[in-house]
């Protein structure tokens, strides 16, 4: 008895959809389906039956995803679910009709919006549904919403019918304006500080050796590809899509060439680039191998470094202990010195895994268990300031921003500096680890 009860489940809740439609027998219309796709005509023999833009095939409704974006689906249980819109008419006394349901009708198949859309609100929204598969609505811009390229309909999983409107490029950058321009003026501006911290690092001699080299390609990679990407988030709605596919490569390439000398060929395949206007890859499972498969592996050998720097500094700090009974009071003042040095380099290194990488590393978290719990806007941001906290760490810390200043004075003909100033020798690599 208590198998059987559970058996009944999915019966009860076929029913139960079943019961929240109105279903005439007899009265389910005819749909001739022409696919967006293949971009045929409407056969001769249909050019006088109603006409509409359906998002599914007749076999599918449509859901909306965790971060909005509209799927097709399988009706299974909502194969009762009945297609068939309103059509209205315009009368003679200049009112518009109440809408009727049609026995047949065309409906185009398929999804038309490039860029974002939004619902219509059946509650607030006034719109009619005409014969020829337009929809008129008064409170939009342009006020005729043409079949197949500014709206289609569909079913929902609320037994609801939706209207879905494509937005243009206009409303595109409207909606998404505010936070392009924040986040396009972080990139410009850790672009600048990037460019500043080369120039330091160039014009310095005692800090062109092996590790102020590193640093010098690292931001120069960087720096190009956070100009890229900021140029590509402010005018890339208007890139033709060889354009888009010609930057997208360029910044793929330009965020993992300063530690990933080459790129494995085998991953590379054709049409694994987006064609809306974000110039980057399509699904997450094509971005996969040429963004967090590496992005990954750096982050993983990242924080492998920062475990061993800690453990390093732990150790000296126990030997440290040890040798200060068999030496004397200056060599104790020495290497207290040497293990504050290594204590700041830790801390620096802290910094560095915090705000670099943390923050890709939850991103890579929300991409793979496909949850997003925090303001990734800001954190987007944060990633956008990089180029800032390389200034500070590696430019305005000391001794560096001395031995830089001292550079500029003398390039200033204060010559005379260099011999009343005092300036310690710098090792990078303690400040850099």
């Amino acid at each position: 008895m208590h198998n059987s009860s559970y058996s009944l489940v999915p019966l009860v809740i076929s029913l139960l959809l079943i019961s929240r439609l109105i279903i005439v027998e007899g009265l389910v219309p005819v749909i001739h389906s022409i696919t967006l796709e293949n971009k045929t005509g409407i056969p001769k023999e249909y050019e006088d039956l109603p006409l509409i833009a359906k998002c599914c095939s007749t076999n599918q409704i449509l859901i909306r995803n965790k971060d909005q974006s509209l799927k097709c689906v399988s009706s299974n249980y909502y194969s009762a679910l009945v297609f068939s819109p309103l059509f209205c008419k315009f009368n003679s006394s200049g009112t518009w009709s109440l809408g009727e349901e049609e026995d047949r009708f065309v409906a185009l198949i398929g999804y038309p919006c490039r860029y974002e859309s939004f619902d219509l609100n059946t509650e607030n929204d006034t719109y009619y549904l005409l014969r020829n598969g337009s929809i008129y609505f008064p409170l939009y811009e342009p006020s005729m919403l043409m079949p197949g390229i500014n709206y289609c309909m569909d079913i929902t999983s609320t037994l609801n019918l939706v209207t879905v409107v494509c937005s243009s490029i206009d409303d595109k950058i409207l909606i998404t304006g505010t936070w392009i321009i924040y986040y396009a003026c972080g990139l410009i501006i850790s672009v600048s500080f990037l460019i500043l911290t080369i120039i330091a690092y160039s014009i310095t001699p005692k800090l062109r050796n092996v590790y102020g080299k590193i640093l010098h390609r690292y931001c120069g990679c960087l720096a190009l590809a956070f100009l890229i990407l900021a140029i590509t988030q402010l005018g890339g709605v208007h890139w033709t899509s060889d354009t888009c596919t010609a930057i997208g490569i360029l910044i793929l390439l330009s965020l993992l060439m300063d530690l990933n000398p080459t790129i494995p060929t085998i991953y590379v395949k054709p049409n694994f680039l987006s064609e809306n206007d974000n110039c980057w890859f399509k699904p997450d499972t094509n971005t996969m191998p040429f963004i967090f498969v590496p992005v990954g592996f750096l982050l993983l050998i990242n924080f492998i470094f920062f475990i061993l720097t800690g453990i390093t500094i732990k150790r000296y700090q126990k030997d440290l202990a040890l040798r200060r009974l068999a030496r004397n009071q200056d060599s104790v003042r020495q290497d207290q010195g040497l293990f504050y040095s290594l204590r700041k380099t830790f801390m620096v290194c802290v910094i560095l895994f915090f705000f670099m990488t943390l923050t890709w590393a939850l991103e890579l978290i929300s991409w793979w268990t496909d949850i997003y719990f925090f303001d990734w806007l800001t954190l987007d941001l944060v990633n956008a300031l990089h180029g800032v906290f390389i200034f500070i760490l590696f430019v305005l810390r000391k001794p560096i921003r001395g031995l830089i200043w001292l550079r500029i004075q003398k390039f200033r003909n204060f010559d005379n500096v260099q011999s009343q100033t005092s300036v310690p020798n710098v090792n990078l690599l303690r400040v850099t680890n």
